[in-house]
């Protein structure tokens, strides 16, 4: 069995003064995923990344000037993969914002993070984090509703919280001296202590109101009803409720997840119900997916395959 294993250091003492913040926000799309940079003060702006790409996750050093990244909704359209990413804060503090929640980091605190949904990050000065990213689904084949646990901090003087970054650090400095077998097991004994830790998470979710159930059956009625508008979002739903959208938006978040997510999870579900349906066996794979309102099919395969572990071609085949 290979094993695949790149390195790469980006640094901005190796730039000019004047290009520095610019190379960082280039270095930080190509060691993570699509993200915006903002700083206050870009003279004198300083940062550093060591990066290494293993078969499973990736684990990089990223340190430098205060700053704040934010992922916005046009980086996830271009995103080709679905993954997590967790930060343990090493230096300094940060914040992390996802689905309407917060996480403050400290010294061996961490959170949880997904690339498709936005979030942000204000990063101190001289702060340091090793993030650590995998596949979204390595993640969920081992605690399903990991989805609903983004942002939440995780103690790090905890006993779990501290075994997760001990071992994260001691991990990242020998696996690259290790045989290939070792190596995968190494990442996947990573994984497996990421689930651990946060499944005592589940507890803190804020239970919702049974006023604010109602809203969400409401709501859910509303979009699964309304699935095959493409141009379907939340200000058509918020109306429909009699709703504000930051009102509707903090129903999904205190039940873990969000309306789009929601909306997205639920059209891939359709889709798939028809694919294997025998009533449509004729018709095309394209011609479903725009029936529940994809329009952009690239898209709708990249989503497809995230959920479901295949394309929609071979998810037909398998089950016919």
């Amino acid at each position: 069995m290979s094993s695949t294993f790149k390195r790469f250091t980006y640094d901005t003492n190796d730039c000019q003064p004047s290009e520095k913040f610019a190379f960082w926000r280039e270095s930080v799309c190509d060691a993570y995923v699509n993200l915006g940079c903002e700083a206050l003060s870009r003279k004198d702006f300083k940062g550093r990344i060591e990066l290494s790409k293993h078969d499973v996750i990736d684990l990089s050093f990223v340190s430098g000037s205060k700053h704040k990244v934010i992922r916005r909704a046009e980086d996830i359209g271009r995103a080709a993969e679905a993954e997590f990413l967790l930060s343990i804060q090493l230096n300094n503090r940060s914040i992390i914002e996802q689905c309407g929640r917060a996480a403050p980091l400290s010294r061996y605190d961490f959170t949880l993070y997904s690339s498709t949904e936005t979030y942000s990050i204000d990063l101190e000065e001289d702060f340091k984090q090793l993030v650590i990213k995998f596949p979204k689904k390595a993640l969920l084949s081992r605690l399903p509703d990991a989805n609903m646990l983004t942002a939440i901090p995780v103690n790090g003087a905890s006993q779990l919280g501290s075994l997760v970054a001990t071992t994260a650090l001691n991990i990242s400095s020998l696996i690259d001296s290790q045989t290939t077998d070792c190596k995968l097991l190494l990442q996947e004994t990573l994984i497996d202590l990421i689930a651990t830790s946060l499944a005592p998470l589940r507890g803190s979710r804020v239970e919702l109101s049974q006023p604010e159930q109602q809203l969400l059956i409401r709501a859910k009625s509303f979009i699964l009803a309304n699935l095959q508008d493409a141009s379907l979002n939340r200000e058509d739903i918020a109306n429909s409720l009699g709703l504000s959208v930051r009102r509707l938006s903090e129903v999904f978040t205190k039940n873990g997840e969000t309306v789009c997510s929601f909306i997205r999870e639920s059209r891939m579900q359709k889709i798939a119900s028809d694919l294997v349906d025998e009533r449509f066996q004729k018709a095309g794979i394209s011609e479903i997916a725009f029936k529940w309102g994809q329009n952009n099919l690239q898209h709708f395969s990249r989503t497809f395959r995230d959920q479901f572990g295949c394309s929609p071609r071979d998810y037909r085949q398998r089950k016919h």
